[in-house]
């Protein structure tokens, strides 16, 4: 059963009057509105009360609130709606996505490029299954700024090979989710993360997340690896094998 539609005319949100039906855009309800400036704006329904004034009246309100009507952060592009302020006091723009969603982000997730995507893109990089390297990825960059580390790589940076170039096992690509077994998954234990799966290592650990710098090895090749050095490891594995040879030999 439809909804009953609800005559807004003559209703006053904020310093705007609503007038009459305009023409539905793209299946929504839209209705005329005079501003107390004498401008008339055309506003969709479901936002009328959010909104509370026409376009030049809000922007000339923003008090120091940069605009980004048409700025591009990451894969999104603000759109030309006007932002919608919360109840916190935070303003919300619309974005698109490169993969045509549409989405809200607040004014600070974009400036502070804290979101540069939608959500869906987020787990699953816009088509690409690529969700492990965005762990990877969005894990060595908290790392980063967490110790003051340098950080210009880019997630096409991330690559997971078949295999771990350093031990030559199977890296496990699953999520870690999906790596679970079901009687952990009803222990409500989240993710493990096992020797095969893939992690995201500073080849010379004396620098920090380069281009150049990284590479996605195996976790228990990352942890035997962990800070030393090439001829650090080569002293290790030569003491140990020497330290099994003499307990074999007596």
């Amino acid at each position: 059963m439809a909804r009953k539609l609800i005559d807004k005319t003559g209703y006053k949100y904020g310093k705007l009057l609503t007038l009459r039906r305009a023409d539905n855009k793209n299946g929504a309800t839209m209705w005329v509105c005079l501003c107390d400036c004498v401008k008339e704006s055309i506003i969709r329904s479901s936002v009328i009360g959010k909104t509370k004034s026409c376009r030049k009246c809000f922007f000339e309100s923003l008090k120091g609130i940069e605009n980004l009507v048409g700025r591009k952060f990451g894969h999104l592009t603000v759109s030309d709606e006007l932002p919608i302020k919360n109840k916190n006091g935070q303003y919300s723009w619309k974005c698109l996505c490169d993969c045509g969603r549409a989405t809200s982000t607040r004014h600070f997730r974009l400036l502070n490029e804290k979101t540069s995507s939608c959500k869906p893109c987020r787990t699953v990089m816009h088509g690409k299954t690529i969700y492990r390297e965005y762990l990877l990825f969005s894990g060595a960059k908290s790392r980063a700024k967490k110790y003051g580390m340098e950080f210009n790589i880019k997630l096409e940076d991330v690559v997971i090979p078949e295999f771990c170039p350093a031990l030559g096992i199977l890296l496990d690509k699953r999520s870690r989710y999906n790596s679970l077994s079901d009687e952990e998954r009803a222990k409500g234990i989240r993710y493990r993360v096992n020797d095969s799966c893939p992690s995201l290592d500073r080849i010379d650990s004396n620098k920090d997340y380069v281009k150049g710098n990284v590479w996605v090895i195996s976790a228990r090749a990352n942890r035997l690896k962990n800070n030393s050095m090439p001829e650090e490891l080569r002293k290790i594995a030569d003491a140990v094998e020497l330290k099994l040879k003499e307990i074999n030999n007596g």
